[in-house]
């Protein structure tokens, strides 16, 4: 599953976390235009706290991105109910497969700027001063505490090039590694599986040629013909 993120959304200066709150929304809608989301709940889902989480509500109500309804059972407050804002333009894919919204603020911003960059074989080489841009200004240091995160974690791979200037990254990697290598218990399970999978046949052939022996068959000795 993944989630489209609009080219559009970066120029709206927004902060990582309310990029986070827009497109776990976005995501939650589905096809529909709406959704009603506690506060507790995007709190949650989001790796943030709730007054975060208010703040980043309020963030996208005063770029226009939401729309704010307050949803009320028998006069009390229960949840708010938002209708998103669609970016028109082009758009890329967030994978949500690798759990994004559970990234910190630094390493979700960073990684949706590489995903943004990224070409058809997961490679992108923006340069700090790039993604501080389309992060709404954010400081050098923040860029680089996101990329060592991401690094960590196993979702980026950084590779020197053009030193000086900017980096290459290769996104993707966790989930070759996930694909391409099983993990120790599976293959031993796998050998042990069929080892005795080898033993049973070799025992279930030998057990069946000593009934079909010459002279010694119990099929010859009644006069029958063994099954195939």
């Amino acid at each position: 599953m993944f989630v489209k993120v609009p080219h559009g959304i970066f120029a709206y200066g927004l902060s990582s976390n309310a990029l986070k709150v827009y497109l776990y929304l976005s995501a939650s809608c589905g096809g529909r235009n709406s959704v009603s989301v506690r506060y507790a709940t995007i709190s949650d889902r989001c790796h943030i706290s709730t007054n975060t989480a208010v703040s980043a509500v309020k963030a996208l109500e005063n770029c226009g991105l939401l729309q704010v309804e307050n949803r009320y059972l028998d006069g009390q407050y229960i949840s708010n109910r938002y209708s998103i804002k669609k970016i028109v333009g082009k758009w890329f894919a967030l994978d949500l497969a690798t759990n994004p919204f559970t990234l910190s603020s630094a390493a979700f911003g960073v990684y949706l700027c590489l995903c943004r960059c990224k070409n058809r074989k997961g490679k992108a080489f923006p340069s700090y001063m790039h993604m501080a841009k389309m992060l709404g200004g954010r400081a050098k240091a923040t860029i680089s505490s996101g990329l060592k995160m991401l690094e960590e974690i196993g979702l980026i791979k950084r590779m020197a090039r053009w030193a000086g200037k900017h980096n290459l990254y290769v996104l993707g990697i966790k989930k070759q590694q996930t694909l391409s290598y099983p993990c120790a218990c599976c293959s031993q399970r796998t050998g042990s599986s069929a080892t005795q999978y080898t033993t049973s046949l070799s025992f279930s052939t030998n057990f069946v040629n000593s009934f079909l022996g010459r002279g010694s068959s119990i099929f010859d000795k009644h006069g029958i013909d063994p099954p195939s």
